[in-house]
């Protein structure tokens, strides 16, 4: 599965999100998450996500925060959803893939808010000049730049876990259905 995540980094499968083009649904999170629905063990995504951060460094442009930045969203999303779908609580069997959903959409988004925030306002300032570039041309300019882009984040993420969530949950059943399991 870290080999998949690999190519599918290669072959730069990934569509841009059209508010901010410097962020981009990227499908190499998938083989984490499906490692984790096949496994139900956490440690074993961790290990495809790890292999896939390690390998990020190695290519990556924008080395280290990016392939960070990428590497965090990934763990609080699979931390997510591993919560969600061990709950021992009075949810229902059904109900604990909604809470899993749920789960990671609001780690991650709240884990790269809070990256976001510093990355934005302490680390790389100089990416509000680029995103302020995009915001005016789509005359998104009603709020400050900064705080258009924490929004755009925000929604970025949870759309990026709601994507990976659909396409993997989608494969795990054709591959389980496939193998009659």
């Amino acid at each position: 599965m870290s080999a998949l995540a690999c190519i599918i980094t290669i072959i730069k499968l990934e569509i841009p999100f059209p508010l901010l083009p410097f962020l981009k649904f990227d499908f190499a999170e998938i083989p984490s998450l499906l490692t984790l629905f096949v496994t139900m063990e956490i440690k074993y995504a961790i290990v495809v996500a790890t292999v896939h951060f390690l390998f990020l460094l190695y290519r990556s442009a924008f080395t280290p925060i990016g392939p960070l930045m990428k590497y965090l969203a990934v763990l609080s999303m699979l931390l997510g959803f591993w919560l969600g779908l061990h709950a021992r609580c009075f949810v229902r069997s059904r109900m604990k893939n909604v809470i899993a959903l749920l789960l990671a959409i609001v780690i991650r988004s709240f884990v790269m808010g809070i990256m976001n925030y510093l990355i934005l306002g302490y680390i790389a300032p100089f990416f509000l000049n680029l995103a302020e570039t995009y915001l005016r041309k789509i005359g998104l300019t009603f709020l400050s730049t900064f705080d258009m882009c924490l929004i755009l984040v925000t929604v970025f993420n949870i759309m990026h876990v709601l994507l990976t969530y659909v396409i993997s949950i989608f494969l795990y059943n054709y591959v389980k259905k496939l193998l009659k399991i």
